[in-house]
């Protein structure tokens, strides 16, 4: 089935942008002679099943219409059943979320027609692919970004209150983070990186494939989704008041050079304090100690250029 896809659609993604969007890519689809297959994800990790069931079916690549955790899920599955031959799989993402923070470090010039001409044109490159090993075996992949400390937290919290009246995901974060701010504690962590022991008092650990996360946030301007290792910044005890002084510079690349922020490169990390909150892609999965390693080129998506 090399030409075949397999179509995953979260409904409710972006507040139901990605059910609005599907019959525009039909349409793309049917027009460009691209046989597909399609199921709808309606629950918090069907996306993983469904994947699973893709793969079983020997589809090679997989068309997403979701967002970072519709994609994060959809990965998952991939990973926890093929392993060792996951990168044979294709992923393609059309971006519906809320946030989209993957795809702003990977094609932020984002269109339908190209996206689909390079499918067609067989032009795929590897990014690399990070896999988290925490609570006696479990592992949970992600392509983007994984967030320790109140971002975890943040993650918690939004996931307890997904509904509400904010519908701006900028603001819906901003308000959870600020939030957060006022309840989360920052905590003495100690770690291995890359075998080397440190022991920091922190608010978060956001270690990065991609520049972005929080719907749009540039919490690693330097990050880059092909250069084999990790951009991981570490943030000290701040005060609500200098995060609202300092608010542009989490959008314009300029944190780094803010007090409390610093930027560490390393391919490997093992958070050993215990009961650390922690997501993948805005998702939260569990708590620490855990083990993080990244595997280089391991994910295989689509590479076209904006005509």
């Amino acid at each position: 089935m090399e030409n075949k896809c397999f179509v995953i659609i979260n409904p409710i993604a972006g507040n139901g942008k990605a059910k609005r969007y599907w019959p525009n890519l039909k349409s793309y689809l049917e027009k460009l002679k691209i046989p597909y297959e399609r199921s709808y994800s309606t629950e918090r990790g069907q996306a993983s099943a469904i994947a699973g069931v893709a793969v079983s079916k020997a589809y090679k690549t997989l068309l997403v219409l979701g967002g970072d955790g519709t994609f994060n899920e959809v990965i998952n599955g991939v990973k926890n059943i093929k392993k060792n031959h996951s990168s044979e799989i294709g992923f393609i993402l059309f971006p519906c979320g809320t946030g989209n923070d993957w795809l702003k470090t990977s094609r932020p010039n984002f269109e339908i027609k190209n996206l689909l001409d390079a499918y067609l044109k067989n032009q795929w490159t590897y990014q690399d692919v990070a896999c988290v090993a925490y609570e006696n075996g479990k592992k949970r992949y992600f392509v983007n970004s994984l967030g320790i400390g109140i971002e975890g937290f943040i993650a918690y919290k939004l996931s307890e209150h997904h509904r509400g009246w904010i519908k701006n995901p900028y603001l819906k974060y901003l308000k959870a983070l600020l939030l957060a701010l006022q309840n989360y504690k920052a905590r003495d962590v100690e770690f291995l990186l890359d075998g080397n022991k440190q022991s920091h008092h922190l608010l978060t650990l956001s270690i990065c494939l991609g520049k972005y996360k929080g719907g749009g946030m540039m919490i690693a301007p330097k990050a880059d989704l092909f250069d084999g290792v990790f951009h991981t910044t570490l943030v000290s005890k701040i005060h609500l008041f200098k995060v609202l002084r300092k608010l542009k510079a989490l959008y314009n690349g300029n944190i780094l050079e803010v007090k409390g922020f610093e930027s560490r490169l390393h391919q490997g990390m093992e958070i050993q304090t215990e009961g650390i909150p922690m997501e993948a892609e805005g998702e939260y999965f569990g708590q620490t100690p855990a083990v993080v390693s990244l595997e280089p080129k391991g994910l295989k998506i689509l590479a076209y250029e904006k005509s």
